[in-house]
């Protein structure tokens, strides 16, 4: 036989055993499954996705005759999970960096439709939509009354995860408006006339000038024309 298709042999007979040794792919992938499943704690209606990222199609390591031990590397953390460590305690003895993607998908509000700036938000304009909880890096609401009553700060584009960026409270007490200043102590009710000196929605605390005590004080709006004082 010819040296050169000897030696290719050789080398396709090597190759071959060697991939026939290798560790699976999908056996790493569902050991990383589980290892993430485990330590991400979910809330109800939450959903996880765990898979190995594009770089892992290049490992190859020997096929483990023990168990494969996962790991987070030194220093991560379990708040966001992209490499985990895999060892094998097996006569074989690898370690290796896996890369692998995480996502946690959530039900969270978003707009029905176009949603005006400054427009009273209700229910006919919200539904729920699966969203990935890792790029949601400006919140989000899951309780549709806690939305309900508030007035967009923007035009919301369909589809748009409602925010406490987008979304706000309604002003009630204007900037110099004429206020009551209400103090309860046990029994005895005192009021008394203020100007409020900065915009405030409900339960805000804002600043108001009492005029009587000549005195600047805080306040926390339980309507339009009123204040506790604090």
């Amino acid at each position: 036989m010819n040296k050169k298709i000897w030696a290719l042999s050789l080398l396709c007979m090597h190759t071959l055993a060697f991939a026939q040794t290798s560790e699976p792919l999908t056996h790493l992938n569902e050991l990383a499954k589980a290892f993430v499943t485990n330590n991400t704690p979910l809330e109800n209606g939450d959903r996880l996705e765990v898979q190995l990222s594009q770089g892992a199609n290049e490992l190859q390591v020997e096929q483990c005759s023990n168990t494969i031990d996962v790991s987070l590397p030194p220093n991560a953390t379990f708040d966001h999970i992209n490499t985990l460590v895999m060892h094998c305690t097996g006569p074989e003895a690898w370690q290796v960096y896996v890369p692998v993607t995480t996502h946690v998908f959530t039900k969270v509000l978003v707009a029905k439709q176009p949603i005006p700036s400054n427009e009273v938000i209700d229910e006919a304009m919200l539904t729920y939509g699966e969203q990935d909880k890792n790029q949601l890096y400006s919140g989000y609401f899951k309780d549709m009354n806690a939305v309900l009553g508030q007035v967009s700060s923007g035009t919301i584009a369909t589809g748009s995860v409602l925010t406490k960026h987008n979304v706000s409270k309604p002003i009630l007490i204007h900037q110099n408006q004429n206020v009551a200043i209400i103090a309860q102590k046990g029994a005895i009710l005192v009021k008394a006339e203020g100007i409020a000196k900065s915009d405030g929605a409900m339960n805000d605390t804002i600043k108001v000038y009492n005029p009587s005590s000549k005195r600047m004080i805080d306040g926390i709006v339980i309507s339009g024309s009123s204040i506790e004082a604090l």
